[in-house]
């Protein structure tokens, strides 16, 4: 009985083996596209994947950028991005960024939201995949401060 088994396997995994041998070349039914890069190019947002680069290297290349950026927006622009001021704070795993810097004690951070914190100042904390218990404690930091100093803070 076993012996009918075991010729029975090897029967088995042989047919496998000979029917994965035969390998074919993939052929597409037509020669339609199978992505537009065109059209993923218009939706990209640039820069959202990047990565982020060493603070010496930094400084240097944001001159220049700022420097692109000033010419390709027109001049209404400015004068309404001169008088609002939007401070970003990134909550990504463990680590908090705030105006590219980052802190481990919060209640430093706490400490500088209150230092920066005026007319024209508007904060918008950004969920960087955070951990949960980081970004619900900054989260808990920016709503008192709301509710004490009248802090003006968005969420995404």
């Amino acid at each position: 009985m076993k012996k009918k088994y075991w010729a029975a396997l090897m029967l088995l995994c042989s047919l496998v083996f000979l029917v994965g041998w035969g390998k074919k070349k993939v052929e597409l039914l037509n020669d339609k596209k199978l992505i537009d890069l065109n059209a993923a190019i218009e939706r990209c947002i640039p820069g959202a994947n990047a990565p982020e680069r060493p603070e010496n290297e930094a400084s240097a290349s944001d001159d220049s950028l700022e420097e692109t950026l000033a010419q390709a927006v027109p001049a209404e622009a400015h004068s309404v991005e001169e008088t609002e001021r939007i401070v970003i704070i990134k909550v990504r795993d463990q680590t908090v960024t705030y105006d590219a810097e980052t802190y481990t004690d919060l209640s430093k951070l706490e400490a500088r939201i209150r230092q920066d914190n005026g007319e024209h100042v508007s904060f918008r904390l950004v969920d960087d995949f955070a951990e949960a218990h980081v970004y619900k404690e900054v989260l808990s930091i920016l709503g008192d401060l709301e509710a004490e100093i009248g802090l003006n803070c968005t969420k995404e």
